[in-house]
């Protein structure tokens, strides 16, 4: 018996959404997509449960986007209150924000992130998490988790490029 398909996360919404509506029951989902009824309604209340997850970010502010466009648009000569209010933010929102000092944490997680882009480029994009947390720590005398580095990596979308060996055909 070979192995069942894996959907993508788009798949699995659009049939918990399509659930929902009441478009079509758990048998009819689970013939589509080729499994049990079971899966499917497990699936449902999962997707119920948690929802759709968010992308993690290292910015620790929720509007950074609107603030930063904020302080575009003021440079150009628009006032901070019109903008706030096209935008759907608060003006003491902004001015919060904008006098905002960053936690060393977040200093520290930039450092690292800039530490591993540059240790990718530099090491031709071939490091892993294990492999990149060992030279940030040996390099910079640091003693830094595999897994918080691993972490920064998937924020970062930063992945090892594998390198295979060739088989030479003997003759």
């Amino acid at each position: 018996m070979g192995r069942k398909p894996k959907y993508s996360k788009k798949v699995k919404i659009k049939a918990c959404k399509d659930y929902e509506k009441g478009h079509i029951n758990f048998q009819g989902i689970a013939n589509d997509i080729r499994t049990t009824k079971e899966v499917v309604r497990r699936k449902n209340f999962n997707f119920k449960k948690r929802g759709i997850r968010k992308k993690t970010s290292l910015l620790k502010v929720r509007q950074e986007a609107e603030y930063k466009t904020v302080d575009f648009f003021k440079d150009k000569g628009y006032s901070v209150t019109k903008i706030c209010k096209v935008l759907n933010t608060s003006r003491s929102g902004y001015y919060k924000h904008k006098n905002r000092v960053k936690p060393e944490k977040e200093k520290q997680d930039e450092l690292l992130c800039s530490l591993i882009t540059e240790y990718h480029s530099t090491f031709d994009e071939i490091l892993m998490y294990r492999k990149m947390t060992m030279f940030i720590n040996k390099l910079n005398h640091k003693s830094f988790s595999e897994r918080y580095i691993h972490r920064l990596m998937n924020v970062l979308g930063i992945t090892a490029r594998i390198i295979r060996k060739k088989l030479i055909a003997l003759e």
